[in-house]
């Protein structure tokens, strides 16, 4: 899939769009507590300079940490107006993790934010910005690092003194979580071989499907439970790798008709592979709910070669009409075979680990929405940093289902569920070799 907007961008767009305004009475009232002439006691001196134009003194935290996942944390940032600033100017914070992946955008959190900014302050003004931000539940990060800044359009005033990164943000705050590491956060799934062959026809009523272990797609920014649910299944056999998606979908779109267009547009399920954990040579799989099929080799990160071709098979099982907004449909389910020859491993065997992530595109009615195994946090699927990590067995026992879970066997896969197989596009001997694992 081809995000190319760049993460950062993606991810303050939204938080980055103000506009300058006169200030209300009741903006005046809200903010004038938090104005004073007289330098107030400050816990944590920083003294970082902007232009010489605006200061940040230091700041006051509570808690001091370690913080919890899902925590407040309260921070007062302490600013003087050393000259006065044009109309506009306003003020950002940016929450990182330790991988430097942006988690939180609270440029307009506190009153100051809300009612008194930059641009509306006086010469000689202390300003006492008080920011009330509560840690997301799923933080999987050692470390919370506050970044801050003075901004207006496209520009930001340039630091001159102080810890500060290239984008003239000063680094004002790291916090310690009580989280020890990320890796130990990032998902594994250990997946059973079948004993029997996998026929690929979308249906998943072999024994191996129903008693395999299923697992459920999540937001992939905050890794928080979502609606419709898709649910994932992988299997494996010497040769190949087998994936089963089953999806609700109140609206099945893919008008894709040649192979390797880009299905990522429309309602598409996604395979990302990693096999040896490189982090570089790497796969990506598709399949849409008309069945056509999207694979790609990656030398390196996101420069896919669209030419390659693989021997992957699929087929899918829709449970509405294709293609049809009047109506409203109820989910589709798709089955995938991956040969390993094709993706440099001689053959699979039990014990060996692979990195992975398997992902959701969803043309829903309620508007654009997307799923994951492994939470790129940051919206970009090809973040190899946050590939979870499959782990081969013999035999992995499947955990109940929870109360009121809709069964997953082939009896809810009526014949009168339209089926759409094809066979896979012949693979050359020259694309399909690859280095052995």
């Amino acid at each position: 899939m081809k995000y190319g907007i760049p993460a950062f961008i993606i991810f303050f767009a939204l938080g980055c769009v103000e506009q300058p305004k006169d200030l209300t009475k009741e903006q005046l009232e809200a903010a004038k507590p938090y104005i004073s002439m007289t330098k107030p006691s400050i816990t944590h001196p920083l003294e970082i300079n902007f232009e010489d134009r605006v200061m940040l003194l230091g700041y006051d935290v509570s808690p001091e940490g370690p913080i919890k996942p899902g925590q407040i944390v309260t921070v007062t940032w302490y600013w003087y107006a050393k000259k006065k600033l044009d109309d506009g100017w306003l003020l950002f914070t940016h929450v990182e993790d330790a991988r430097t992946a942006p988690r939180i955008n609270a440029d307009s959190e506190g009153v100051i934010r809300k009612n008194y900014p930059p641009g509306k302050w006086k010469v000689g003004e202390y300003i006492k910005d008080v920011q009330t931000i509560r840690i997301p539940p799923d933080w999987d990060s050692p470390t919370i690092t506050f970044y801050i800044g003075v901004w207006f359009g496209p520009h930001r005033l340039k630091i001159k003194s102080g810890p500060s990164d290239k984008e003239n943000r000063a680094r004002a705050l790291v916090l310690q979580t009580t989280v020890k590491s990320t890796e130990a956060t990032l998902p594994k799934l250990e997946v059973s071989k079948t004993s029997s062959p996998i026929k690929i026809d979308g249906k998943l009523d072999e024994p191996a499907w129903v008693a395999a272990q299923e697992v459920k797609l999540v937001d992939p920014v905050n890794g928080a439970q979502v609606t419709p649910v898709t649910s994932m299944k992988v299997l494996w056999d010497e040769q190949n790798l087998y994936v089963a998606f089953e999806s609700e979908d109140d609206n099945l779109m893919c008008t894709y008709t040649r192979r390797d267009d880009p299905l990522y547009d429309q309602d598409a399920v996604e395979v990302f592979l990693d096999p040896d954990g490189d982090k570089k040579n790497y796969y990506e799989f598709e399949v849409c709910p008309s069945n056509q099929v999207f694979d790609s080799f990656l030398a390196e990160y996101r420069r896919n070669k669209n030419d390659w071709t693989s021997g992957m098979k699929s087929a899918v099982v829709i449970d509405g009409t294709l293609n049809n907004s009047e109506d409203t449909d109820k989910k589709w389910t798709a089955e995938i075979a991956i040969p390993v020859k094709d993706i440099g491993v001689s053959s699979i065997k039990e014990g060996d680990k692979w990195k992975a992530n398997f992902f959701r595109l969803d043309t829903a009615k309620a508007g654009r929405k997307s799923y994951s195994w492994s939470p790129p946090r940051n919206n970009d699927f090809h973040n190899l940093e946050r590939f979870g990590e499959i782990i081969f067995k013999e035999k992995v026992e499947s955990k109940p289902q929870s109360a009121g879970e809709e069964s997953k066997t082939s009896q809810e896969l009526k014949p009168i569920l339209k089926k759409l197989t094809v066979p896979p596009k012949p693979i050359s001997i020259e694309k399909a070799k690859k280095p052995v694992q």
